[in-house]
């Protein structure tokens, strides 16, 4: 087991987002696919649409400076980047050479993953990344690169963004200001930012950005800001208050319809919907929806005093500005996703090795530092392959599900529990002693083995067996306190399963 470079991922997220031309994008991109998740060959195609060609735009990895490879372009009709992006989804082959659309450019290639980069309809590029091993990415690579070309995506859009719209001073400032701060990777800040641009470059009263749960089918407010001259003592504490539906009031209506609104009399307009103690008389309003790939975020609204005082050209200006905002708070979302992703076991919920990988050396450094107890145990279930082969992957997969939640409801609050890979789990419990840590796995092997589990509609009874480790008992570094848990599980298994063992002392 190595360390994680989980705390990477942050630094280069904010490299990425806050890179101010495609071709720092491109090379940002390149690089944090390498540093943090440790590819080997990858390389990132940008689509021509005058030409409908996807041509090289950067490479990093072993291989990236051969002639082929440099200078490699593609149509949407060839190839497995050109697979991709003709239907706009994940193309995973697991032996390039079974795969009549592979196109060798005689890198060590055995297994390749093309990655789509789009916003909405519009077609931005091609990610791929390559691998001299067979079957070398599976369904969580799929998951993580698809978030990551996300973030991408938005990368190349705000560059662009930023260089087509150099010539308007004021809408770039108040654009730069939200995807500046939006590469802080600060949900509120992001936001906060958001409203106060929005009420600058429109010369609002009142601005507010609500955001859609899509769980609850509402909209709340996210964000506000005001002048408070022109509003009651307890205006901030109604907004906050109000929950709005779609189709209901202006802002439920730009939801609705997925329709800026430009709105010179609120009081006679007959969408808006008053805030308790706030009249609608004498009002202007702008309503713009928040809309990433057709997917709704939000709505962002700004009132001023008096009818008719938006003019057209800060509609204008507040269309663009309300398209940046939903792809910087899009932008933020995707950054936590593949964070979340990169860390998390998609199957099971837990965390997943690499996260593992960062908390046994964070453990295991503390309780040596403290001189403190701690104790590893690894879990393997004992007869999974016999539910698999019997009922199928799907309710093999279901079953780890169900294993996971019995080991993570059996044990302490206090306690870590991973997914390591395959059907094994891995606990780690601070402030153990080795005694202790034994009756904690005998606890987790035995409720388990009581209970029935169900699988196609038939109960059927798993086992468990385990691996036990233990500072200060087994003196040793986080790589050999795992090896010794993995091994004493071993021996648990050759002595007939369902069992815990202890790694000799």
């Amino acid at each position: 087991m190595t360390g994680s470079a989980i705390e990477d991922i942050s630094d280069a997220a904010i490299r990425l987002l806050s890179a101010e031309s495609e071709r720092d994008v491109v090379h940002r991109a390149l690089e944090l696919l390498g540093d943090t998740f440790g590819y080997g060959l990858r390389y990132l195609l940008l689509y021509q649409p005058g030409t409908r060609e996807l041509v090289m735009a950067g490479g990093q990895g072993p291989g990236q400076n051969d002639p082929a490879v440099s200078v490699f372009r593609t149509t949407l009709d060839r190839g497995l980047t050109g697979a991709a992006a003709r239907e706009r989804r994940v193309v995973n082959v697991g032996n390039v050479f079974a795969d009549d659309r592979f196109i060798d450019t005689g890198t060590a290639c055995r297994s390749e993953i093309c990655v789509p980069i789009a916003q909405g309809d519009e077609l931005l590029g091609v990610l791929s990344v390559q691998s001299p091993e067979l079957n070398a990415f599976g369904e969580d690579t799929e998951r993580v690169l698809a978030s990551f070309c996300h973030l991408v995506a938005f990368g190349l859009l705000r560059s662009r963004s930023l260089e087509a719209r150099s010539r308007d001073i004021a809408q770039l400032g108040a654009v730069s200001r939200v995807a500046q701060v939006a590469t802080s990777l600060d949900l509120d800040a992001t936001l906060r930012c958001a409203v106060e641009s929005f009420q600058e470059l429109t010369t609002s009263d009142s601005t507010a950005i609500y955001l859609w749960n899509a769980e609850r089918e509402n909209l709340r407010v996210a964000s506000l800001t005001f002048d408070p001259r022109y509003y009651a003592t307890d205006y901030e504490q109604r907004v906050h208050e109000s929950i709005i539906r779609l189709g209901e009031g202006m802002v439920g209506w730009a939801a609705e319809h997925r329709e800026p609104a430009l709105i010179d009399d609120v009081a006679k307009d007959g969408r808006p919907r008053a805030i308790q103690g706030t009249p609608l008389e004498s009002k202007s309003a702008i309503v713009v929806p928040l809309l990433v790939e057709n997917g709704l975020i939000g709505v962002i609204r700004a009132v001023k005093i008096g009818v008719g005082s938006y003019t057209q050209d800060q509609f204008r200006l507040a269309q663009t500005l309300g398209n940046q905002v939903g792809l910087a708070v899009a932008a933020v979302r995707a950054y936590h996703e593949a964070n979340r992703l990169a860390i998390t076991d998609s199957l099971t919920g837990l965390p997943n090795a690499r996260q593992l990988s960062t908390r046994l050396i964070e453990e295991v450094s503390r309780a040596k530092r403290h001189e403190r107890p701690l104790t590893l145990t690894v879990f393997d279930s004992d007869h999974l392959k016999v539910v698999n082969d019997r009922f199928g992957h799907g309710e093999g997969n279901r079953l780890l599900g169900d294993l996971a939640h019995q080991i993570r409801s059996t044990v302490r609050t206090s306690d870590f529990v991973a997914r390591f890979g395959g059907d094994e789990f891995v606990l780690i419990a601070p402030e153990t002693h080795l005694a202790a840590g034994i009756i904690l796995a005998e606890r987790v092997r035995a409720a388990i083995a009581s209970r029935d589990f169900s699988v196609s509609s038939e109960h059927v009874r798993i086992t468990v067996s385990a691996g036990v480790a233990a500072l200060p008992e087994h003196p040793a570094d986080p790589d050999e306190l795992f090896r010794l848990a993995d091994g004493a599980l071993y021996e648990a298994k050759r002595r007939g399963r369902d069992q815990v063992a202890v790694a000799a002392i």
